[in-house]
C-alpha cells in the first residue's frame, strides 16, 4: 500500500466472521522515490507462518511475520540476482520446511535460481548464504506444487523447471532446467497462485456401541504423523492412536470428545475436535427356543 511515497503492509484477519476491518498497518523499508523503474514479482510468506518477503525492483525485502497478530517486521533488504539496478524481475518461493528461499533473478530472459538460508536475521549472513543453483535461458517464475516440489514457468519454452528437493541445501536441491515438457505449449509469465491449504477435519463412520467407529480424517498436506484421543478413558491403552484411519470401539453409551493432533511434513502443528454420540447396540429377543414339525408354521416376532 502506497501513502504519501512511503509504503507500508496491510495484513486482514480471516475468519468465520469474514474480513476483519481495519487491517494491521506495518511500515516497509521501501518508498517510492528515486525509484526509475520498478518491476515486482511475488510477495511469500513462509509455509511455517514466520517469515515474509516482497521484491521491490531488484531489492528484496525481508520481514518476521507475526501470524497471530498480522504485525509486519522489516528486517533489512538485500539486492539480489545480477541484474540491472531496479530492472528485473524476483520471483521467490520458500521449502516446504520454510528453512530456504529461493528466488529467480533475471532480466527477461537468462534468470539464475539463487538459494538463501532463510532461517538467518542477519542480513550479511543472509547475502553470504545466497548459492546459485541453476540457471535458464529463459525468464522463470517460481511456485510450490502439491508434490512440494518448486517448479518454474520458462517463459518461451515449452518445458517446466524443477527443484526436486527444496528442503536440501545447496546443489543437493538438484534443479533441472527442462524437466516437464508440455507437448508443444508454450509457458506465459506465472503459474497459478493458490492458498496452500491446511486441513485437519474429523470424519467418522458408525455410532453404535460394541461396534467398530471408522475414523477417515481429511488431512492436507499428507501428515508426517498424527495422533488420536478418542475421548474413552476406560477403554485403556485402545484411547490412543498414531494411525491415519483407525478404528475404535466404545463399550459404553454416550457423548465424547474426540480430539485430532497432526504434524505437518513442514513441522506445523495443527489440532482438531469433535464430538460423538454413541448409542445402545441393537438387540433382539425372539422369546424362547421353539420346536416346529416338518409342515407346520410358527411365527417369531
Amino acid at each position: 500500500h502506497n501513502t504519501h511515497n512511503s509504503c507500508v503492509y496491510l495484513a486482514y484477519l480471516i475468519n468465520a466472521f469474514g474480513i476483519n476491518l481495519p487491517p494491521v498497518q506495518s511500515p516497509s523499508l521501501f518508498n517510492w522515490i528515486n525509484v526509475v523503474y520498478i518491476n515486482a514479482g511475488y510477495m511469500r510468506v513462509s509455509p511455517d507462518g514466520s517469515r515474509l518477503v516482497y521484491p521491490f525492483a531488484d531489492t528484496v525485502e525481508v520481514c518476521r511475520f507475526d501470524n497471530e497478530t498480522g504485525i509486519i517486521e522489516s528486517k533489512f533488504r538485500i539486492q539480489t540476482g545480477n541484474h540491472y539496478a531496479n530492472e528485473g524481475w524476483d520471483y521467490m518461493e520458500f521449502s516446504i520446511n520454510s528453512k530456504y528461499l529461493y528466488n529467480s533473478a533475471d532480466d527477461w530472459t537468462n534468470a539464475k535460481i539463487y538459494q538463501y538460508d532463510a532461517t538467518l536475521t542477519d542480513s550479511a549472513l543472509f547475502k553470504q548464504s545466497e548459492t546459485l543453483i541453476g540457471e535458464s535461458p529463459y525468464g522463470v517464475h517460481l511456485q510450490m506444487g502439491p508434490d512440494f516440489k518448486i517448479y518454474g514457468d520458462q517463459s518461451g519454452n515449452d518445458s517446466l523447471c524443477v527443484i526436486n528437493n527444496p528442503n536440501s541445501g545447496g546443489v543437493a536441491c538438484n534443479f533441472q532446467p527442462d524437466n516437464v515438457y508440455l507437448d508443444h505449449r508454450i509457458c506465459g509469465q506465472g503459474l497459478p497462485q493458490f492458498l496452500q491449504r491446511y486441513l485437519a477435519i474429523i470424519a467418522y463412520s458408525g455410532h453404535c456401541q460394541y461396534q467398530p467407529v471408522d475414523f477417515t480424517p481429511d488431512i492436507w498436506p499428507p501428515p508426517d504423523s498424527v495422533y488420536w484421543d478418542f475421548g474413552d478413558p476406560a477403554s485403556g491403552g485402545t484411547n490412543t492412536s498414531n494411525i491415519v484411519n483407525a478404528i475404535h470401539i466404545y463399550n459404553q453409551t454416550g457423548s465424547y470428545h474426540i480430539s485430532l493432533f497432526v504434524r505437518h511434513i513442514d513441522m506445523r502443528i495443527d489440532t482438531s475436535s469433535a464430538m460423538i454420540t454413541i448409542l445402545p447396540g441393537i438387540t433382539t429377543n425372539l422369546g424362547p427356543d421353539q420346536t416346529v414339525c416338518e409342515g407346520d408354521s410358527v411365527t417369531f416376532d
